[in-house]
């Protein structure tokens, strides 16, 4: 059973760029607020959708919205770029418009996180959301807009995005941890890796 804002770390594991290597072009992004002390400045932002099947064999779709400090987000990871992850998943359906997040539960998980590479493109730094929600305006099949408010630990970010869709996350999800659509290609381990942001 899915529900509520998903909460563990080990499925913001890096992959590899392979879920956006369509080329497709990226998408527009405003971000506002602090966390840990530093601001984020969005320049660029693509989603992901893709489908999967649960431990106990359901269906389940999900979208995930990725925002970056640099351009050309679909291309790839940036060394020392820094990326806002946004997933949901629903078991049993689409992910349509509407708002999730905090009273998310049943058939719906959220997961959230802001995470940064070193200059190798290797994981570094990652702030996990306690808590907030997600809208989603409208969810096509060339791109995802809406807006978000995000609470940290130590900070909060809030905007909206208007994401074109860049390639799938088709089978990135292993049984029901709704939050592996955070690992669907926004943060590789060191493999392409363009420059700096």
């Amino acid at each position: 059973m899915l529900g509520g804002w998903a909460r563990s770390l080990a499925v913001l594991a890096p992959v590899a760029v392979a879920a956006c290597q369509t080329g497709a072009p990226g998408g527009g992004a405003s971000v506002s607020g602090i966390v840990g002390g530093a601001s984020f400045s969005a320049r660029d932002s693509y989603a992901t959708r893709g489908s999967s099947v649960t431990s106990s064999g359901l269906p389940a779709q999900s979208v995930t919205i990725v925002i970056t400090d640099y351009t050309g987000a679909c291309a790839g990871p940036r060394a020392g770029g820094t990326t806002l992850v946004m997933s949901i998943k629903r078991q049993g359906g689409a992910v349509l418009a509407g708002t999730y997040g905090a009273d998310a539960g049943g058939d719906e998980q959220v997961a959230a996180a802001l995470q940064s590479t070193d200059a190798q493109c290797h994981l570094g730094a990652v702030d996990t959301v306690s808590s907030g929600s997600i809208t989603l305006d409208s969810v096509s099949g060339t791109e995802v807009a809406g807006s978000f408010q995000l609470a940290f630990p130590d900070g909060s970010l809030s905007g909206s995005f208007h994401a074109a869709v860049c390639g799938s996350e088709a089978g990135t999800f292993g049984g029901d941890d709704a939050s592996a659509g955070l690992d669907a290609g926004a943060i590789g381990d060191g493999g392409a890796c363009g420059a700096g942001p």
